[in-house]
């Protein structure tokens, strides 16, 4: 597990670094990596995908949606 630059991470720096030395752990923040950076989230290339399916069928209502399933 890694943690990115995404600032709500950082306000638990401290207690990740405990949790790390207690736990003897590899978790490490990555100052140099953009926040929520999708390299790191696989699921949110998994949501770009599933975006541009529903993008496809170029609904404009949920209904619209239901229908074409």
């Amino acid at each position: 597990m890694q943690q990115d630059n995404d600032p709500t991470h950082w306000v638990a720096e401290e207690m990740i670094k405990e949790w790390c030395i207690g736990k003897v752990s590899s978790v490490q923040m990555l100052p140099s990596w953009p926040p929520s950076s999708p390299k790191l989230s696989p699921i949110d290339n998994f949501w770009g995908w599933v975006k541009a399916k529903v993008d496809e069928t170029r609904c404009k209502t949920f209904d619209e949606f239901q229908l074409t399933a």
